[in-house]
């Protein structure tokens, strides 16, 4: 006697799905270990930024919570920093730890929006390459600051808009630069010309009023102030950099093949013409307009987690992420 099984296909869908989603958690706690332990090594090297970090934290030791009147660094940073001090008295330690945690952040986001281990890790080593020594390894508060800023915005992309805000209102207390982007989350254009449009008048207007506002704003924040006493004039970052120009051929490209992108790949879209905007209205303001630039550029990740899922764009983006890899 033969006997047939019937398999109820959803069942299956469903069970891979959630084996994909455990392996992916491992991924994100194997990769944030990874980052952790190149940290505490210093296996690169001493970050450029690290002697500051390291004054920082024991300053930290010595003041407490007075650290919030004697320091730069933002107070969401900073309480941060306290706590940490308190549970390990070595400052490699407490750095790799900060590094951790923006790992974690950044890997959960990803592993939500990816559908199989492949595409993880394929963001994973995307990510690495491309900021993670720019961030975790040397802008420690920006790591921080973004990861909440992403997290913020798959919530606001899920349609949890107060879930969302709450947490992006976090991320300036980390680092004050990445409050600019969080209005840029809230746009949704499904028309090329409207987010075109929607670029110009951001370019137009950062070229007219970025000099003032960064005046007025340096009366009350700390960073601004020393940036402007140093003179962030001096360093005007190089318009047709290398990387520059990367991005630039991507978003040229999504345009030419807007209809075939999904509604979250032209959000991405928009968010890094609009960092462009922003870098190129600002460049003047050589250290501001490159880091928020580099800041709008993380989000990248999310447009390739929709990009390899979709056969329109899937040899796009995995040119795109081994250009950037190489």
């Amino acid at each position: 006697m033969l006997v047939f099984q019937i398999t109820n296909p959803i069942k299956i869908k469903l069970s891979r799905h959630l084996s994909y989603k455990r392996q992916g958690l491992y991924s994100v706690l194997f990769f944030s270990l990874i980052g952790f332990l190149l940290s505490v090594t210093q296996f690169f090297g001493e970050s450029p930024d690290y002697f500051n970090y390291e004054s920082f934290f024991d300053l930290v030791r010595s003041q407490g919570m007075n650290i919030l009147e004697v320091s730069r660094f933002e107070p969401g940073f900073s309480i941060f920093a306290v706590y940490l001090t308190h549970l390990f008295t070595s400052n490699v330690i407490v750095y790799s730890w900060i590094v951790a945690t923006a790992m974690l952040l950044k890997g959960w986001v990803i592993n939500v929006h990816t559908t199989n281990l492949k595409i993880f890790l394929l963001i994973a080593v995307f990510y690495v390459v491309r900021y993670f020594p720019l961030h975790e390894l040397t802008q420690l508060r920006a790591a921080i600051a973004i990861a909440l800023v992403m997290v913020g915005a798959m919530f606001v992309w899920q349609g949890k808009l107060l879930q969302g805000l709450l947490i992006c209102v976090m991320a300036p207390f980390f680092q004050m630069s990445v409050a600019i982007i969080i209005p840029a989350l809230l746009l949704s254009v499904s028309k090329r010309w409207l987010a075109i449009l929607i670029v110009s008048v951001a370019f137009i207007l950062t070229s007219i009023f970025t000099g003032v506002v960064t005046g007025y704003l340096g009366d009350y924040i700390k960073i601004l102030d020393a940036y402007q006493n140093q003179g962030f004039f001096d360093e005007k970052p190089n318009p047709f950099a290398f990387q520059l120009l990367i991005d630039w051929g991507m978003i040229i490209v999504a345009l030419v093949m807007w209809n075939k992108l999904t509604l979250l790949m032209k959000r991405i879209i928009l968010i890094e013409l609009i960092g462009m905007a922003i870098f190129y209205g600002g460049i003047e303001f050589g250290v501001i307009a490159h880091r928020i630039r580099e800041l709008y550029s993380v989000f990248w990740v999310f447009f390739i987690a929709d990009g390899l899922r979709l056969k329109a764009t899937k040899v796009l983006c995995f040119g795109f992420v081994l250009i950037c890899v190489l």
